[in-house]
């Protein structure tokens, strides 16, 4: 049980992760993954439980944002905002904004209530299966299964996948690894002139000059101040908006469960969720003739539905077995790894750990619920913000933030040195999905490892 000495901490990693995490759905081109390596030296020291709540509350409080400004401004903060551009902002446009920033921010609470809802039913079937036939064979085939619908279903050719993904884990393999204790690629890699390598490159500076420059680049050859549609105004009460989003209850409750599901998809999650469930409500109405072309409440109301609920169900994997299946997890992962926890059920489940980032998972939504529709009143001033500017800050924080993070070791040099000398490679890779890169430079330990002890048992 958490005691009253820890309540404090847990609540200001709470709300830190919460006003971060708004900030990074507000900003198009800072998302998630940005924030988390922005981040990244400042949550280090926290504990497990912490670290999870940190990402929890930024996730949930992202796509709370994320649906505001797709709605106002008809800019997706990413590939699951894409409804709310289309049928939110054509809403704003027709005078209706408050009431699909109130559907938004409703399904969202009722979808992820619905998702813990879910796994707590769930939770007891799935300890007593993993706990009974989890092993090295079944954690190399979820591995393998994850890595293959990431190279599969992402990214526009699955040949420059396959070479991204072993890229990544060429440049995590080099150095000294210890399942199979070796010293890897000692012909070409010079260790004699630079010993630092034998302990492998630092994942900071590789995630920023393979991922973080071509995102950036990304975002800045779209770049341009954000404008809205016409000023936000809100006429209707409280009980009027609560009335309009229980018309559409049964498009609600189409999203929920569309998103239990697809957010288990490697990868595709909150935007296999938000989309698929909006491709399907949209096609349901238009097949009842009811489809609104002005912006249709309904489809955008079972899309952000579907996305909240999507975005508690991605993280059960990596809770129940510590298999990440978003980039954000793979970063998240990388932190834990290197703060030397481990994750699976046992650290989270059977100490208590989940229960209680229940509760605290209740009151961000409780928080995002209740600041969704007062920050919509801000969205006028981050439309005057430049993109480009924030864009070019981000960087140059990121690379000091790459000096800093190595200097805690006395290292500095080092982790400047490999940023700097994978930056080309970065700029030469800036059309490319190259977050296949970098959980192939995550997972390299994971997969090695159990292959390794499954060649040992049934080949050697």
């Amino acid at each position: 049980m958490e005691t009253a000495s820890l309540f404090i901490p847990h609540l200001i990693t709470m709300l830190s992760g919460t006003i971060m995490g708004f900030l990074a759905g507000l900003i198009p081109g800072v998302g998630l993954v940005i924030l988390l390596f922005l981040s990244y030296p400042f949550i280090l020291e926290l504990s497990l439980f912490q670290l999870i709540l940190y990402y929890l509350s930024a996730c949930s409080a992202s796509q709370f944002s994320g649906s505001v400004i797709a709605t106002c401004s008809g800019i997706p903060g990413d590939s699951s905002s894409l409804p709310a551009v289309k049928e939110g902002n054509a809403m704003f446009a027709d005078g209706r904004g408050h009431f699909a920033i109130s559907n938004a921010a409703l399904g969202s609470v009722v979808g992820s209530f619905f998702a813990v809802a879910s796994v707590m039913i769930l939770m007891p079937f799935a300890l007593e299966t993993i706990s009974k036939f989890y092993n090295n064979n079944v954690q190399l085939s979820i591995l393998t299964f994850a890595s293959t619908m990431i190279i599969f279903m992402y990214g526009k050719s699955i040949f420059r996948n396959i070479l991204l993904y072993l890229g990544g884990m060429f440049l995590a393999s080099i150095g000294v690894i210890m399942v199979p204790y070796m010293v890897t690629w000692k012909s070409f890699i010079p260790y004699e002139a630079y010993p630092r390598l034998y302990e492998g490159l630092p994942f900071f500076s590789v995630a920023c000059s393979l991922f973080v420059i071509p995102v950036l680049w990304q975002s800045w050859n779209i770049s341009k101040s954000i404008t809205a549609n016409r000023l936000y105004k809100d006429i209707a009460t409280f009980g009027q908006h609560i009335k309009e989003f229980f018309k559409h209850i049964g498009s609600v409750i189409r999203g929920s469960l569309i998103g239990t599901v697809a957010g288990l998809v490697p990868h595709m999650t909150t935007a296999l969720a938000s989309n698929l469930s909006y491709i399907l409500e949209k096609r349901r109405q238009t097949k009842l003739k009811r489809y609104d072309r002005r912006g249709d409440i309904k489809c955008l109301t079972a899309a952000e539905t579907a996305n909240n609920s999507a975005a508690f169900i991605q993280l059960m994997p990596l809770i129940l077995i510590g298999v990440p299946i978003t980039t954000s997890e793979a970063i998240l992962l990388s932190i834990i790894e290197r703060t030397s926890y481990g994750i699976d059920y046992r650290q989270t489940v059977e100490t208590g750990l989940f229960n209680e980032l229940v509760l605290w998972f209740v009151c961000v939504n409780a928080i995002c619920f209740t600041f969704a529709w007062p920050i919509v009143q801000y969205v006028n001033h981050i439309q005057k913000i430049s993109l480009k500017k924030i864009l070019i800050w981000t960087m140059i924080v990121l690379i000091f933030l790459v000096w800093y993070i190595g200097n805690r070791n006395m290292d500095g040099f080092f982790h400047l040195l490999t940023f700097f000398c994978l930056a080309p490679l970065g700029w030469l890779l800036r059309r490319e999905d190259t977050i296949i890169l970098i959980i192939g430079f995550v997972l390299q330990g994971k997969l090695t490892e159990a292959a390794t002890i499954f060649y040992n048992i049934y080949i050697s």
